[in-house]
Parts: structure tokens; C-alpha cells; sequence
């Protein structure tokens, strides 16, 4: 067995991550950014962006989950320029207003600091705070296989250690499959030898992989299917 994990091709981390569109604003005007729909809160205390997206929640919830973010929320940012940010229609049918958030170190805006957290999934994120903000405070956090995948690569890389070992329990029980090429992409992307296996298995009881599988897969994952 050779079982290769770190390197990941942008291939491969394309195909993990996106697998439905974030929100975006219109292609004119570029540096508009987007406040959520549903996380973006008034008691928030921690204000961060991932793509064109505003996140502002509580710093509370983000601490407890991951050292990592715990400690980047005690880091100082650097000043900002003026940035227009754009607040989407609700279901409620309220309509959408741009405004202009000036952020500096003189600044005395109520607005906290805003993170931009490079390289993330607006869907992935959407995913794990819906774990935070239960709309049924009782029930449990029901989540498919797709958006698992969509949580994992965010939980691996801010070391949020409880839901990275759900998610991969889940991925792994069976019961939501996943597509194989996509879940051996996700366990090497999450260093999850169990998620690799899986999936190599998997496709060596499927179709024959054509070469375009192969050059995503990479070559040595692609012979470990060839040889079972």
C-alpha cells in the first residue's frame, strides 16, 4: 500500500472543495462585498470574510471549536481601505443596500476586525456554523455526505478536532455515499488513511479508470486500483 498524503494538486483541491458556487456579486463591480444572508449577526463579535462573503458571528463558538482560529482572533489586523458591502435580500423580502465599512486602527466603528480567510468555502462555512446556530436548539445537526466533504478541508486546516472526527465517521459509515474519486481526494487532502483505503477499494470494484482519472487521482493512486 502507498499512501501519499500533503501534496494535492489544485485539481484535486478544486474538485473537494467546490462543489456548489458561493455567492458572488456581479462581475462589474468586483471589490463589492456580500454580507450573509442568515450569519451575519448584530450580536456578533468577530467579523470575517471568506470570498465575497461577511461573516459576523461570535467569537465564542469559533475559540471553543479550533485553537487555531482562537488564536488568529487575538492577532491585530492591518488597516483597511474603504470597502463597499452589499447586505443580499432576505426571505422576508427586504431589499439590498450597499454601504461602506472604514476599518483602521484610529477606527471607532462598532464593527470588529474583519479576518479574510484565504483558500475557504463560503458553503463550507455556511455548513459549520448551521452546527453552532441550530435553528432547533433539541435536534441534531443532520448533514450529507456532500456537505461533509464541504466541511473537512475547513476542519483540517483550523484544526476543529470534534468535527474533522465526525465527519470522517460519517463519510465512513456508509450512510450517504460518497463519489470514490471524490472521498480519496478528501482523505488524502485530510490525511485520513481509513477515507483513502475506502475509496481505493471502491474504485477497484467500479469501471475502469480512464486516463482523465488518472491524471486527477495521480499515478500512484491510480496503479494501487489497477493492482487490486
Amino acid at each position: 500500500m502507498s499512501y501519499r498524503a500533503g501534496s494535492i494538486s489544485s485539481d484535486e483541491l478544486e474538485m473537494v472543495t467546490a462543489y456548489t458556487s458561493s455567492l458572488h456579486c456581479e462581475d462589474d463591480e468586483p471589490d463589492i462585498l456580500v454580507r450573509h444572508g442568515r450569519f451575519y449577526l448584530v450580536t456578533g463579535d468577530v467579523v470575517f470574510q471568506v470570498d465575497k462573503t461577511i461573516f459576523k458571528v461570535h467569537r465564542h463558538f469559533l475559540s471553543k471549536a479550533s485553537l487555531v482560529l482562537g488564536d488568529m482572533l487575538l492577532l491585530p489586523q492591518p488597516n483597511r481601505r474603504e470597502t463597499p458591502l452589499k447586505t443580499p435580500p432576505t426571505t422576508m423580502g427586504t431589499t439590498s443596500e450597499t454601504v461602506c465599512v472604514k476599518e483602521s486602527q484610529s477606527s471607532t466603528l462598532s464593527e470588529p476586525p474583519l479576518f479574510v480567510l484565504h483558500g475557504d468555502s463560503v458553503n463550507g462555512w455556511e455548513h459549520i456554523l448551521s452546527i453552532f446556530y441550530r435553528d432547533e436548539f433539541f435536534e441534531p445537526v443532520v448533514l450529507s455526505a456532500t456537505e461533509w466533504a464541504e466541511i473537512l478541508p475547513i476542519a483540517h486546516k483550523y484544526e476543529m478536532k470534534q468535527i474533522e472526527t465526525t465527519g470522517i465517521a460519517y463519510l465512513l459509515s456508509g450512510k450517504d455515499a460518497l463519489d470514490s474519486m471524490k472521498l480519496l481526494l478528501l482523505g488524502r487532502w485530510v490525511d485520513s488513511k481509513e477515507m483513502y483505503d475506502r475509496a481505493i477499494e471502491a474504485l477497484a470494484d467500479g469501471p475502469i479508470l480512464t486516463g482523465e482519472d488518472a491524471r486527477l487521482i495521480g499515478f500512484k493512486a491510480f496503479y494501487e486500483v489497477t493492482i487490486r
